[in-house]
């Protein structure tokens, strides 16, 4: 007798929760059924209106680039891309400056015909300054 009056109290404590659960399921599908008619039945302009105001944001994409071509497919004009390429000796660890300088300069010295020397004084130079953007190359060519 008394495992059957502790099967129902267990009974009827999984029913008054399955209970709460239905009422509140039932009670936010009402709530959502109730926006729902509010929203079709309420100014549909302003609400638009305050949604494009909050959400859209004008922006200048700039035009890919290409090649311009002739109706005859010959090529009228061409895009050149060019570089700027800079030099952060703020943010470079001393280990990899000391062990790459030689080479850069070397590099730098054949592609410009200027003295090794004078790119590793002015290398030094920055890094003593710690400049973060020294512009090394500026309106280079991709070839």
């Amino acid at each position: 007798m008394q495992k059957q009056n502790e099967y129902d109290n267990k009974r009827k404590k999984t029913l008054r929760w399955g209970y709460l659960f239905a009422v509140v399921a039932l009670c936010v599908f009402v709530m959502f059924l109730a926006r729902i008619v509010v929203l079709q039945n309420t100014n549909v302009q302003e609400i638009k209106d305050d949604y494009i105001n909050k959400n859209y944001r004008e922006a200048t994409l700039k035009a890919a680039r290409g090649n311009l071509f002739a109706s005859d497919g010959s090529i009228l004009a061409t895009t050149v891309m060019r570089y700027d390429i800079y030099l952060d000796f703020k943010t470079m660890k001393d280990t990899v400056y000391s062990n790459n300088i030689g080479a850069l300069t070397d590099s730098l010295s054949k592609m410009f015909g200027k003295p090794r020397a004078e790119f590793r004084k002015r290398f030094d130079e920055q890094r003593a300054k710690k400049n973060q953007y020294y512009a090394l190359v500026k309106g280079l060519e991709f070839r």
